[in-house]
Order: C-alpha cells, then structure tokens, then sequence
C-alpha cells in the first residue's frame, strides 16, 4: 500500500463492493417477505458499506489549498449537490404530474421543497441520497481537520469523540435529521479516520498473511452479528465496525487481482450509487404487480439496479462517441 497507484485501486475496490452492498441492500422488495437470512443481511450490511463509503470520501478530501478554500467548495458542489438536486427533481416531476391537485400543490410549495433541501433524510423527495448533502457539510471541514492533523492530541481527541458519538443508540440521543446532523453523528468517526488515517495508513505495508484471516474472522464476526445482535451491545457499531474491516481486507488483498473489475467501474461508481435505486423502485412495482416471490424479485431488482446505471453510462460514452465531444453538464448530471 506504500506506492500512490495502488492505493487509489485499493480505495476504488473497496468502494465498488460497497457500493454492490448498498445496491443489495435496495434490492430487498417491500411487497412480500424475502427469506430470513436475505433479509437479514440485506438490512444491515449497508452499515458497513456507508462506513466505507465515508472513510473514502475522507480519504481522498485532498486538493483544497491548491485550488483554494472556494474553488475546492465549489467543485465539491457541483459533484455532490447538483446530482441530488438534478435526480430528486426528476423523480419529483412524475409524482406531481400523477398526483391530486391539491397534492400537486403541496409537494410543489415552496415550504415542502425547502424541507425537503434542509431535512435531505426524513423529508427529502429521494431520502437515500441524504449521504450527498452530508458529504458536502463534511468537506466544509476540511481546513480546520487540516490544522488539526498537525496536532496528534487533537486527532485523538475528535477521533474519540466522533466514536462515542457514533456508538450512542438513538434511544439515548435523537439528534435532528435537519441538515443531515443525525447521519453526520453516525459516520463522523468513518470520515475523520479516512481524513486523518491517509498519511499513516497508506504508508503501512499489509501482507497475505495478515489480510487473510482478517478478512474472513471480520466477516464471520459480521455476518454473525448481523443474526445475534440482540446478544451484544451496541450491534450496529460492532457490525460496522467488523464489516469495515472485511471490505477493506478485501479489498488491499484483491485490488490486483481484480483490476479489470476496477477499470470497468472506473467513474461509474457513483452513477450506480444515484441511479440504482430509481430503477429497482420501478422492477418493485411491476414485480408486485405480477406477485412474483421474495427471492426472485430480489434478484431482478439487484440485477436492474447494477445493469440499469451501466447501460446510462454506457450510452453516454456512445453518444459522446458519435457527437465528437464531451457533455460535461450531463456528466455532472449523472453523476459520471
């Protein structure tokens, strides 16, 4: 992990098998129950996958004082903001037209839209892409966590602190979902591990013999907790905590072995991540409407919510082929 190129495979493998965790976790129908071990996978291995997720963002939230405090904001905008807008508008548009007047009406006031932008988790039009607006707040960070990564107690500190925090259950402290605060308090600690962790841990050298047996006591140790929670406390935190350890167990142990799965995904990750649900939801409906079983419509929704962000980016690339240029608003759009 000592050399550049391979930790930026290294973080692109580990964000790809999350994001196929985040894709399965969509793929669990509401119309009918799936089986037990489906559904109870499905229901919380996205936790790690999140973690995940943060501690990359983190990881690769570089590049501010080159480009200076605005313009680094400003890049971070058009990368996370405009897509949750864009994608949330358009789903927005068929619930209006296909709605009552008077419920027309209300999901185009200005007060539910602006709800909707302040409370992106419990009031958004498309509540999981809350991870959107909550990155954007977290890159405002950035140049106090980079005075504060000259200081090892003050790393320390926010470090403990984002922990606790995280490992608080919400029968305890219920903090606002109003500007993503209560999903900032659970995936703090991931992003400032991620931030503060990139100079020290891409420096360490990890062997087979170490990667192996963590990968597979990790998600042994995951899985297990996944179906005996109620047996230890703080289930959530410790899935996350061992799931996390997996994903990137295997992910420093396969990045070279599967380099051509990470070309393939290569700035389309984060199409799939948009994109995939939009078209799960539609499969969900027209799977209930023909009652297929749990297991089945599981397996077309994950299939459709893979292939579907796939074939957007695929036909980009064609018409950006045919055209002779490159449509950098779309791009934007689509999160490409």
């Amino acid at each position: 992990m000592s050399n550049s190129k391979q930790r930026i495979e290294w973080i692109e493998l580990a964000q790809i098998l999350s994001m196929i965790l985040i894709v399965f976790h969509h793929s669990m129908p509401n119309f009918t129950a799936v089986h037990p071990i489906l559904a109870g996978l499905g229901g919380t291995l996205h936790y790690p996958a999140l973690a995940l997720f943060f501690f990359a963002s983190g990881w690769l939230a570089t590049g501010w004082a080159e480009r200076g405090y605005p313009g680094y904001i400003g890049r971070r905008a058009v990368r996370l903001l405009i897509p949750w807008i864009v994608i949330s508008l358009l789903m927005l548009l068929p619930k209006a037209l296909l709605a009552s007047p008077q419920a027309r009406a209300d999901l185009l006031s200005v007060g539910r839209l602006g709800w909707a932008l302040l409370d992106p988790h419990g009031q958004g039009i498309m509540p999981h892409l809350w991870y959107l607006p909550a990155l954007f707040l977290l890159c405002l960070l950035v140049p106090l966590l980079e005075r504060a990564a000259r200081h090892k107690p003050a790393v320390v500190i926010l470090l403990v602190a984002a922990f606790v925090c995280a490992c608080l259950p919400e029968s305890w402290v219920k903090v606002t979902t109003v500007l993503c605060l209560n999903e900032i308090r659970m995936y703090l600690f991931w992003f400032l591990l991620g931030y503060f962790g990139r100079k020290r841990l891409g420096e360490i050298r990890f062997g087979k013999p170490l990667l192996i047996p963590a990968a597979v006591l990790s998600w042994t140790a995951a899985v297990l907790l996944v179906f005996f929670a109620g047996a230890f406390p703080f289930p959530r935190v410790l899935i996350t905590a061992f799931g996390f350890v997996g994903i990137l167990s295997l992910a420093l142990l396969a990045a070279g072995g599967l380099r051509p799965l990470i070309l393939f995904f290569r700035g389309k990750t984060m199409c799939v991540y948009l994109w995939s649900l939009c078209a799960q939801n539609l499969v969900e409906v027209l799977a209930g409407k023909v009652h297929l079983n749990g297991e089945l419509a599981c397996l077309i929704m994950f299939v459709t919510g893979l292939a579907v962000p796939l074939a957007i980016c695929a036909l980009l690339s064609l018409v950006e082929k045919l055209s002779g240029r490159r449509w950098k608003a779309l791009r934007v759009a689509l999160g490409i």
